[in-house]
């Protein structure tokens, strides 16, 4: 059976360190953002989010951009009774901006300690976010018999070994925007010189065949006029020796006509 918020009122000092009454709601109990937290990288240079982990003062803030993952510490210690079961939830006011818990919904009997949010922001935008933020919520149910397992210690800080798995990048809407951003100017600078080159080469070619034409057309032009020139040459020469014979003959007649 759940715990009302009667029951909280009166369990949950002795179960959650720094209780404030004010905090108990319809059977749950609100915790929040504690003093350290871990936003996956974006591989962006201009993203203060892409450090190991981030140690928080009171009240300070930070972003969980889109697509990205996030683990959370919660500022409370928790305890939960050998007779009892908790669960554990986003409120719903950050589920509506698209924050997701992704690390499970219980804490078992005879937990100890703070309690590790992993979310992932589904939304379109990035989600800011404080220290000392009231962002969880927990319930409590009494068991049918006490739990007889060993106590299970949380965390006072997120160890590396809960992140180190993420790997260097996520590829989240922020990753591939930038991945396809680089890749279009890289593209653009190929296609770029790729253009710069065709054009070398197309000017490159018509001033090769301009030469060509030119040096053919000398060519062609020496062999050409050479023989008219021969020829004219001769002629001239024919008509020459014509002239001089009808000369002679002319003065041959005019001998005759003398005799």
């Amino acid at each position: 059976m759940f715990w009302s918020s009667k029951t909280l009122s009166t369990r949950l000092p002795t179960l959650i360190s720094d209780f404030d009454n004010s905090r108990i709601g319809r059977a749950n109990y609100t915790l929040r953002i504690g003093p350290e937290v871990f936003v996956s990288p974006t591989k962006k240079p201009e993203s203060p989010s892409d450090q190991t982990k981030i140690m928080l003062d009171p009240r300070q803030d930070f972003r969980i951009p889109a697509g990205q993952f996030a683990f959370l510490l919660t500022e409370e210690q928790v305890e939960v009774p050998p007779d009892a079961i908790a669960f554990i939830s986003i409120r719903a006011t950050y589920k509506f901006r698209g924050l997701v818990n992704v690390s499970g919904f219980h804490v078992d009997p005879e937990f100890k300690g703070r309690l590790l949010f992993a979310v992932f922001n589904a939304g379109p935008s990035a989600i800011s976010l404080e220290r000392g933020e009231e962002c969880f919520h927990i319930w409590y149910a009494s068991t049918d018999l006490p739990s007889t397992d060993a106590p299970k210690i949380g965390y006072d800080h997120i160890p590396a070994s809960v992140f180190d798995k993420l790997g260097e990048q996520l590829m989240s809407f922020d990753g591939l925007a930038s991945e396809i951003s680089d890749t279009e100017g890289r593209l653009a600078e190929r296609i770029s010189k790729m253009e710069r080159e065709h054009t070398i080469i197309r000017w490159g070619g018509a001033i090769a065949l301009a030469v060509f034409i030119s040096v053919m057309a000398f060519i062609v032009q020496d062999q050409i006029v050479i023989p008219i020139t021969t020829s004219v040459g001769t002629s001239g020469s024919q008509s020459v020796d014509a002239g001089d014979a009808e000369q002679q003959q002319d003065g041959a007649e005019t001998d005759d006509v003398a005799d």
